[in-house]
């Protein structure tokens, strides 16, 4: 039995938590989810109103009152709000709360030292967790509930690292049908901000290689914990697969029906009984056609990869670029405390105070710090490196748009083919009728006469 949970992560700036929590409430429009008639157990969320460091919560507003009145993320007054209505205000919730922790980390950071709000900050983390179909469904056929399990991750992750939980969603209404069976997609939304009240600092950044392979564990564990036997997904370093989310997901079971489709085509063309130079030339054009686009596909495989691969090394170059920025500002403001506990000003003159105190403090205590000069040269080739990186991924991605068209094309001559082929096939079997229609009324001698006529004709024209 496949048994297996794993955890994805990725983080977004603050302008994307409005698209996040319209999708993980449903409050958008998603053309891609099961019918209703296929959707057998409900989606159950979770929105986190507090946070260890600060107990208060969100406050509806009079609009938001009349979308459902009093309730928690999840349990609004069904009876007098529709789901539509009910996935809008919790969307909302969703970003008050945002926003509203956004604001205590202002208030925070700025008694500190003289913050201001960067735009292009990574705020919102979220992983999204796996859960294999098979064991999903025999544990919801029992009539379990998996909410108890995530909430022990979101706990687990956040007392561990920081992280400050902000919602759940777990989504039943994904998947696909297949000969009248329904396939699920099971997975979780699990959102937090990128904020560490406790510590009063951003942790994303502090985040290593390392602790993303051990969430992986803590998912397994947070679920042992509440008796549900998920087994962690084994590393990409063995299996040499990649993780398959919503796109992903529904791609490859498309792939898998574009196949059994070839399949039925092939023995289709198997039973045409005759062959024309015609067929002959089509089917070469075609196969032709399918290695062009084959060759096509693989480049766009690899420019996708390599655009991924950029991507990541701009991801790293931009954290590097943000502590060191966040470094020069430390060494700054050390610099400015450190002359003005070992100075005094006389006669408008600033003047050491004592010269052995002021060597063995500068002595022991600025050796933690690099070189003003060295950060600033540092920062300006990582900037001139992102910038090359960036201009080499808008370059990919030109080609790759390029590669897309061509196989647009590719399909579109295609299908032209096969509406050649679709035509000279109706042509044989209306010819092959007309055969049997001269036999039956034997009329076989006058319609060779005809043709002898005919191929005399033709001899004259040329």
């Amino acid at each position: 039995m496949k048994d297996f949970i794993s955890v994805n992560a990725k983080y977004y700036k603050s302008a994307n938590i409005e698209h996040t929590s319209n999708h993980n409430t449903r409050a958008s429009e998603i053309d891609y989810l099961l019918d209703d008639k296929n959707i057998k157990y409900e989606n159950t969320s979770k929105l986190y109103t507090s946070n260890d460091s600060n107990s208060q919560k969100v406050n509806l507003d009079e609009n938001d009152a009349k979308l459902g009145g009093k309730g928690t993320y999840s349990d609004n007054l069904k009876t007098f709000v529709s789901k539509k209505d009910e996935a809008i205000r919790n969307s909302k919730l969703m970003q008050k709360q945002f926003y509203y922790l956004q604001q205590q980390k202002k208030e925070i950071l700025s008694k500190k030292y003289n913050y201001k709000e960067n735009e292009n900050e990574n705020t919102i983390v979220e992983m999204c967790l796996n859960l294999s179909e098979e064991k999903a469904l025999e544990y919801l056929g029992k009539g379990l509930s998996f909410d108890a399990a995530i909430d022990q991750f979101m706990f687990d992750i956040q007392k561990r690292y920081g992280l400050t939980k902000l919602s759940f969603d777990c989504h039943f209404d994904e998947g696909y049908v297949k000969n009248g069976r329904t396939y699920l997609n099971v997975h979780v939304h699990c959102v937090f901000v990128n904020f560490s009240f406790e510590k009063e600092r951003s942790v994303l950044r502090r985040m290593k290689k390392k602790d993303w392979s051990k969430i992986q564990d803590i998912a397994q564990d947070s679920f042992e914990k509440h008796d549900f036997n998920f087994r962690r997904g084994i590393s990409k370093k063995i299996t040499k697969k990649e993780h398959l989310e919503r796109i992903d997901f529904i791609t490859k079971k498309k792939e898998e029906e574009l196949k059994n489709q070839e399949k039925s085509l092939k023995a289709l063309k198997n039973d045409i009984k005759k062959h024309s130079d015609f067929t002959t030339s089509m089917k070469f054009t075609s196969q032709k056609l399918k290695n062009d686009k084959k060759t096509l596909l693989n480049e766009v495989k690899i420019k996708k990869e390599e655009v991924k691969k950029i991507d990541n090394e701009l991801k790293i170059k931009n954290l590097e670029l943000e502590e060191l920025n966040e470094f020069r500002e430390e060494l700054k403001d050390f610099t400015k405390d450190f002359i003005k506990n070992h100075t005094k000003k006389i006669n408008n003159k600033y003047i050491i105070k004592n010269i052995n105190n002021f060597y063995n403090s500068l002595k022991n205590e600025f050796f933690e710090f690099s070189s003003i000069n060295i950060i600033n040269e540092k920062i300006e080739e990582l900037q001139l490196n992102l910038k090359k990186e960036k201009n080499k991924n808008i370059n990919l991605e030109e080609k790759n748009n390029n590669l897309e068209k061509e196989l647009e094309k590719i399909d579109l001559f295609q299908t032209k083919i096969d509406e050649l082929i679709s035509v000279k096939n109706t042509l044989e079997d209306e010819n092959y009728e007309l055969m049997q229609f001269i036999k039956s009324q034997n009329l076989q001698e006058k319609y060779e006469k005809f043709r002898e006529i005919e191929e005399k004709e033709r001899e004259i024209d040329r």
